[in-house]
């Protein structure tokens, strides 16, 4: 599972080192799509099997169904991890997401976000405001029973 946060610098060819706690998790290559905040979601390949499969079962009739798999899908792509740990973002995911030197990247659970530092610290502020915390956290049953 992917946790924390790790302030990094993506080099000037586009490549950005991944937190040595998230490699372990990403033997098997990182895929990386444009995520749902103006951010991009990197995930196994485990992980993209389970979330793919859940995209494949809503009806492709539903619009806004074939609008979500668009963006994943055609915006998704494997990354490999080179010997010094880093991958190589694409230079239209980055654009797409404004990243430039400065990124943060977040344990999200089963995945992780790549952000730019700018546009984190206005979601980290977001995510502070007691308020939106009460309102939005209020429906969930956390609870440390198993389900």
């Amino acid at each position: 599972m992917f946790f924390g946060q790790y302030e990094h610098t993506i080099d000037d060819k586009g490549r950005l080192t991944i937190p040595a706690r998230f490699r372990e998790d990403l033997e098997e290559g990182t895929y990386i799509t444009l995520g749902f905040d103006n951010n991009l979601m990197c995930m196994s390949q485990h992980n993209l099997e389970v979330l793919s499969h859940k995209l494949r079962t809503h009806n492709i009739m539903d619009p806004f169904a074939r609008k979500l798999r668009r963006m994943f899908y055609s915006y998704g792509v494997l990354v490999e991890t080179d010997k010094m740990g880093r991958i190589l973002i694409p230079q239209n995911l980055r654009d797409m997401v404004n990243l430039d030197v400065n990124v943060v990247l977040t344990g999200s659970g089963d995945y992780f976000e790549i952000w730019s530092a700018s546009q984190w610290n206005s979601e980290s502020d977001q995510l502070q405001k007691s308020d939106l915390k009460d309102k939005k956290l209020e429906y969930l049953d956390l609870t440390f029973e198993e389900p």
